[in-house]
Order: C-alpha cells, then structure tokens, then sequence
C-alpha cells in the first residue's frame, strides 16, 4: 500500500504532542506519516499495538502470520501475534470476518507455546491471551 496511515484518514492520537512528545509519539508520527508499503514487520508491530490504524495494518498482520504464524518484530518470534491478540476486543466486534481468519489460523497452526523462547511465565501469559482470543 503506497499511500500512508495519514492519507487513509486513520485514527490518530497524538495530535498536539506528537513533534515533542516521547519517544513512542515521535516513532508513530513518523509512521503515521510514511507509506505503509515502507512498513518493517516491527513497524506494524508498534503501530498495532499503539492501536493506530488497526483496520488498514491487522489485514495486513494477518497475511504475515499465514506465512509465519511465529513472524518476529524486534523482540521474540511470536511478538506479532501477541500484539494483534491484546488489541481491544472492540476492535474484533467491528470486524468479525478478520476475527474468523485470525481464529481459523490459529487453529490451523497447532502453535506450540512451549517451544517459544520464553520463560515460563511469559509463555503462560501466551497462551491465556491465545485462549481468550479463541474465546471471544
């Protein structure tokens, strides 16, 4: 997609502090601002979880979790999927087809938590947000 989250007139909640603001507003004005075509896996990764854009970048996120549904941002592999769980369930009311894909996929996956390389904790904190999600 050659136009940007701010062409696509996408939420945006850093309006008047975003210029001077910390480093996470400085990083989303820069992103709102850039074509999403330019977007690293990571990109969409922060952006997801700032929840900025989310109808434009979770049909996106998805395509890269049918391909990897372990695709890596910066951190750990699964990072990106644990952010497209944690977005607010109202999100997954208004749109119920990209919740199903989402759901199906998991399902598919046979995605193995254990494997992660997480301690045990975070691991447990995955599979409860894996869980709630198949739940909603």
């Amino acid at each position: 997609m050659s136009t940007s989250l701010k062409e696509l007139n996408a939420f945006w909640k850093f309006e008047k502090e975003a210029l001077n603001g910390s480093s996470i507003q400085k990083r989303s004005y820069k992103l709102y601002n850039t074509p999403i075509i330019n977007f690293t896996i990571d990109d969409i990764r922060f952006m997801i979880g700032q929840e900025i854009g989310l109808k434009h970048l979770i049909p996106i996120s998805i395509g890269y979790l049918r391909e990897d549904i372990l695709t890596e941002g910066m951190y750990y592999p699964g990072d990106l999927l644990k952010m497209v769980l944690t977005i607010h369930t109202s999100f997954w009311k208004n749109h119920q087809q990209e919740k199903k894909d989402l759901q199906s996929l998991i399902k598919k996956s046979e995605l193995n938590v254990n494997l992660l390389n997480l301690d045990e904790s975070s691991k447990t904190k995955f599979r409860e947000i894996i869980n709630d999600f198949l739940s909603l």
